[in-house]
């Protein structure tokens, strides 16, 4: 039976322990310790494209705030897919300058990252 009211302390510490250490993110968890090594290794040779990818896009969402919208009245209207094309083609474009400067430092370098 559902009980209305004020719950025990005793029983909001066990209902929070039971709802956040389900056995499936535990068996995540566990599965992300063995994993770890092979995924850093792997994620190495992505880093300047994530980055460049994630950069790109915050940064021309962060700018397109700055000077779209704050100078637009809120009666115009803007379209919100052109929007986001924009900044997807700008992410793939930092991300592709990401990857030539990865590219440039490693061979500089002599060395795998």
């Amino acid at each position: 039976m559902l009980a209305y009211g004020p719950t025990p302390p005793n029983t909001a510490k066990i209902i929070f322990q039971i709802h956040f250490v389900s056995q499936s993110e535990l068996t995540t968890f566990v599965f992300y310790l063995i994993l770890k090594p092979e995924l850093l290794s792997i994620m190495k040779n992505k880093l300047g494209i994530i980055s460049g990818f994630v950069l790109g896009i915050a940064g021309f969402l962060f700018l397109f705030k700055i000077i779209i919208l704050d100078n637009t009245p809120p009666e115009d209207e803007l379209a919100p897919g052109i929007v986001l094309f924009a900044s997807i083609m700008n992410g793939f474009l930092f991300a592709f300058i990401g990857y030539q400067i990865q590219h440039y430092i490693t061979k500089k370098r002599n060395y795998k990252v």
